[in-house]
């Protein structure tokens, strides 16, 4: 799968199952860039978001990894299909919404927005954490709940 610039190209490795992001702006010469960490599952469908900044991949164990090209190397997990996600892996035109479609004849839609995911988790996390329960296990951070009050 190339990037939306056509700098980048990933790539499945087949042995290790990982995928490699190799840098093509000299044909003659690429380079691999990165190497992206997987969950050990064999990897199918590649996708990058419109922008390249992530890069999505379907999975065999039903799994689909989201990875920060610029981040950590380690990807985001999003679990809901039951089968391999073979080849259906697409971001929308603003990449912020992911649809992947499995083997368990199911299609996805994934809400990729940093804020709105974390809005929604907020709106299903109760109770809040208190002042109190912050320093019990966070002592050493001054207190500054992810999560506004209600």
């Amino acid at each position: 799968m190339f990037s939306p610039d056509n700098r980048t190209l990933a790539a499945v490795h087949r042995t290790d199952r990982t995928v490699w992001l190799i840098g093509i702006s000299d044909i003659g010469r690429p380079a691999k860039v990165t190497r992206l960490r997987a969950s050990g599952s064999w990897l199918y469908a590649l996708a990058f978001s419109a922008d390249g900044r992530r890069l999505a991949a379907g999975a065999a164990d039903g799994k689909i990894l989201l990875w920060d090209v610029n981040g950590a190397a380690a990807p985001a997990v999003l679990t809901g299909h039951s089968n391999p996600v073979p080849a259906a892996v697409a971001f929308g035109p603003h990449g912020s919404t992911l649809a992947t479609g499995g083997d368990d004849f199911t299609i996805r839609l994934w809400d990729t927005g940093l804020d709105r995911v974390a809005a929604r988790l907020c709106d299903s996390a109760y109770p809040r954490i208190t002042g109190a329960e912050w320093a019990r296990y966070l002592p050493a951070v001054d207190f500054a709940p992810p999560c506004p009050a209600i």
